[in-house]
Parts: structure tokens; C-alpha cells; sequence
């Protein structure tokens, strides 16, 4: 049985000729199949994409998705410290008004001009706290707004 395929140059009946290629790390073998004729090539087999693409695509899709996680945990760490730090100063603020409120019920006779100068300081320092905890909350919201419209 003879395998005999017909030139599309030469129009000839022939057996081609094989011409092996090498491939490399990106591509397989190819084979081309020539005529002896007239050396035009009647058609190629195999060649194509090798393992090595795909495992570089792999592994470049691994690494940007590792490093997106670490953005992703950087930022959520970021935020829960954030967090922490306006629990904390809500609790500060909170111990200051307290001490605030018990040197105002004590200064009610107005005969202590020492207890005056403490109430004096826990109010400058009440107002201090608040305005740092509002910041804080500022930078929260922002941050968690960013976050959101990241994800």
C-alpha cells in the first residue's frame, strides 16, 4: 500500500519527503511534509505550544495572585489595626470624660482652685481625644472605603 498525496504546487502524485524540526522549550516538533518534486512544502504536522508556555503561564498566574493576596492581607491588616486604634481611644476618651465628670461634681462648691485647674486639663485633654478619635474614624472609613472599591 502506498501512501500517495497530491502536490498542490506541482500536481503530482508522490510520497513527501519528511523534514523533522526541532522544538524548544516553548514549542514541539514540528514535521514538514515536502514534495520531491518541486520542494514546496505540501503540509506541516505537529509543532504548536509546548509544556514550557503553559507552565510559565502557570507559574506567572501563581506569583500575581500571591502577590495580590499579600496586598489584600496587607490592607485588611492595616484596617484592623486601624480598628484597634479607635476602640483604644474610645476607651481613653471615655476614662477622660469620666475622671472629667467626677472633678466637675467635686468643683461644685467652687472653693477648690486646684480641683478648677485639674477640670481645666481633663477638658482640654477630653477635647484632644475627641478630635484625634474623629480622625482616627476619618482614616477607617476612607480606608475601608478604599478597600471596597479595590475588591
Amino acid at each position: 500500500m502506498e501512501d500517495k498525496i497530491t502536490c498542490n504546487h506541482c500536481h503530482k502524485s508522490t510520497t513527501p519527503r519528511l523534514w523533522h524540526i526541532k522544538g524548544n522549550f516553548f514549542t514541539r516538533k514540528k514535521i514538514q511534509h515536502i514534495c520531491p518534486f518541486c520542494g514546496q512544502t505540501m503540509y506541516e504536522s505537529g509543532g504548536g505550544v509546548g509544556a514550557g508556555i503553559i507552565l510559565s503561564g502557570l507559574a506567572i498566574l501563581y506569583f500575581s495572585f500571591m502577590i495580590f493576596s499579600q496586598e489584600s492581607n496587607h490592607e485588611n491588616a492595616k484596617l484592623n489595626e486601624l480598628q484597634q486604634k479607635v476602640a483604644h481611644q474610645q476607651n481613653e476618651l471615655n476614662k477622660y470624660k469620666d475622671l472629667y465628670l467626677s472633678l466637675l461634681e467635686k468643683t461644685k462648691d467652687g472653693k477648690s482652685p486646684h480641683l478648677k485647674k485639674q477640670v481645666n486639663a481633663a477638658q482640654t485633654r477630653v477635647e484632644k481625644l475627641k478630635k484625634r478619635l474623629d480622625e482616627a474614624q476619618l482614616e477607617f472609613e476612607r480606608l475601608s472605603r478604599e478597600i471596597k472599591n479595590n475588591n
